[in-house]
Parts: structure tokens; C-alpha cells; sequence
């Protein structure tokens, strides 16, 4: 049913292979592809940049997918070190790497990732607005980290929040952050 679907697609499959949904018939979701293979680390989450989906695979960084043929999508490059979350703007991927860094990846040339800069801020989750990066840090609220220029990211400022901020998004000038047993907005 369609619940059970959306309960599996809002956490890792399962079988850790990445797979690909198309968007919803009137009946429910269908399969359209799978990277062959298992993947090394444990898939966490993805962002679309383009032809490609950067996925970020826990201990085993961040993964590069060419999804430009759907039902075929292959595994084209690792960029290795920690990786829980990841968001992509431009050229540049964003990875939230747990307790050991936030970290800026030129993905120009999606086949060869370059990491270019990073700042030790420990994260969990990751969106990008407006020349900054905004990163959910658990037990720590939120960092703001300037990435106006991509190899010198520097924090810039954050809030301490009373929960456990697990995950963010960022609209306007508006942070949401899931905190707990609450959502707080900034």
C-alpha cells in the first residue's frame, strides 16, 4: 500500500542498494532501476545534481551515481572519508560528515569529485541557501558556515537549540529545524 511505500522510501533500503522510484502512478510507486552491486557503506542520503545522485554512504563517503540512463544507473566515483548527509548546489556537493567535519566537493566533473575545502563542524544534516550552508548538528542545533568561497569555508555563526536537531531545511530567511519533540524555526 502506499503508506508502507513511504515508509521504506524515508529511511535506507533495506538490502543497501540504491534504487530508483519514479514518480507516483495512481496506483502507488514502481522500481525503475538499481545500481548493480552492493554499495560499501551504508546508503544514508541522496541529492540530484544533474545527471548525477550524490549519495552519502556513511564510513565509506560519498558515492557518485550516473543516473543519466535510469534504468541502468552505475556507480562512477567515491570520494572517501565520513559522510551522513549531503546537499548539492551548482557544482559543489555539501556533505555533513558526522562528528568529524563539514566538507566542500567540486563536482564539476562528476566522474572526478575533488574535495576543496572543509571546516571542522561536526553534522548530521545539510541544506544550502544563499551563499551559506546550514548544518544540523544533533546535540548542538545548527551551525551557518560561509561557502561563498568553496575552498575557505569558515562557520559564521549557529544556534544552540534545547532538543536534538536531527534535520533542517532553510526557505527564505527561515531555518526549520526538526529538534526533537519539536520543529523550531529561526
Amino acid at each position: 500500500d502506499e503508506a508502507s511505500w513511504r515508509r521504506r522510501l524515508a529511511r535506507p533500503v533495506a538490502d543497501r542498494r540504491t534504487r530508483i522510484v519514479l514518480a507516483p502512478e495512481p496506483v502507488g510507486f514502481v522500481w525503475f532501476g538499481r545500481e548493480e552491486g552492493r554499495l560499501p557503506g551504508y546508503a544514508g542520503e541522496v541529492a540530484l545534481g544533474g545527471t548525477h545522485v550524490y549519495l552519502a554512504d556513511a564510513h565509506q563517503g560519498l558515492q557518485v551515481i550516473d543516473v543519466a540512463a535510469p534504468g541502468s544507473p552505475r556507480l562512477v566515483a567515491s570520494v572517501p572519508g565520513w559522510a551522513d548527509a549531503v546537499a548539492v548546489a551548482g557544482p559543489y556537493a555539501y556533505v555533513a560528515a558526522g562528528g568529524a567535519s563539514f566538507r566542500v566537493i567540486d563536482i564539476a566533473l562528476p566522474a572526478q569529485p575533488i574535495e576543496v575545502g572543509s571546516v571542522e563542524v561536526s553534522g548530521d544534516a545539510v541544506a544550502v541557501a544563499g551563499g551559506f550552508a546550514y548544518v544540523a548538528t544533533l546535540n548542538q542545533g545548527f551551525r551557518v558556515i560561509d561557502i561563498s568561497i568553496p575552498a575557505s569555508p569558515r562557520l559564521v555563526g549557529g544556534v544552540d537549540s534545547p532538543g536534538s536537531s536531527y534535520d533542517l531545511s532553510v526557505a527564505g530567511e527561515f531555518a526549520h529545524i526538526a529538534d526533537g519533540d519539536a520543529l523550531r524555526v529561526f
